[in-house]
């Protein structure tokens, strides 16, 4: 896995959504489990989903959070026009209205 790749992410998080569609389809599979194997499937479940959910985390810790930023324009004539709009539709303190 190398940080000029996303594939490592996409097969994590692949793994990660897989457990929670086996989660899903063991709970509409098992509507009242009664035995001790019904149980234990679902705990074999809920480790593996563990397992992949630690490993995508240490791999973020590994190759870095990639941060991004965006910048958008302020318009000031909006700015300027929302001012207007409050001085005009705003009741001062203690008005009643």
């Amino acid at each position: 896995m190398t940080n000029n790749t996303d594939s490592w992410k996409i097969k994590f998080r692949s793994m990660i959504r897989k457990q929670n569609i086996n989660m899903l389809a063991w709970q509409e599979n098992n509507p009242n489990p009664q035995t001790e194997e019904e149980f234990n499937g679902l705990l074999f479940i809920l480790g593996k989903l563990k397992d992949n959910v630690q490993s995508y985390c240490e791999n973020i810790r590994q190759y870095g959070w990639e941060k991004h930023s965006t910048t958008i324009p302020l318009n000031e004539s909006k700015l300027l026009e929302h001012d207007k709009w409050l001085e005009e539709n705003q009741h001062p303190e203690g008005s009643g209205s």
